[in-house]
């Protein structure tokens, strides 16, 4: 079970398809609305199924035409690179993203978090 709040940057599920899809819609930020009340969800993983976190500084990095790495970006490299594991996926990812801005210094910070269903 799990609930959005107000984060634009959603969880994705990569599936055994290798396909990578954004959970949820989003709900309010944390602390805007005293009486908001968050929708829970419920989702169920088979074995080997993964579920990426992530905050915004990696899909909001910009390259010199302000362009964002963004979600499409995204999705397709954890798509390509579904056969990376654990360290490995993130540091490609990271590596990948600062190639892109041509910053080795991200503007905003990076959270990565990737979970496996054994």
């Amino acid at each position: 079970m799990y609930a959005s709040a107000g984060h634009h940057a959603l969880p994705l599920i990569i599936d055994h398809q290798h396909n990578a899809v954004e959970l949820s819609e989003l709900g309010v930020a944390i602390g805007f609305l005293d009486d908001f009340e968050y929708k829970n969800h419920e989702i169920k993983l088979s074995k080997n199924q993964r579920i990426f976190l992530h905050t915004d500084g990696i899909i909001e990095m910009e390259n010199s035409e302000n362009e964002l790495f963004g979600m499409d970006r995204l999705k397709n490299f954890l798509v390509e690179n579904h056969n990376l594991i654990g360290e490995d996926l993130m540091i490609s990812l990271v590596k990948k993203a600062i190639t892109f801005s041509n910053d080795p210094i991200p503007q905003d910070d990076i959270a990565l978090i990737l979970l496996e269903v054994k």
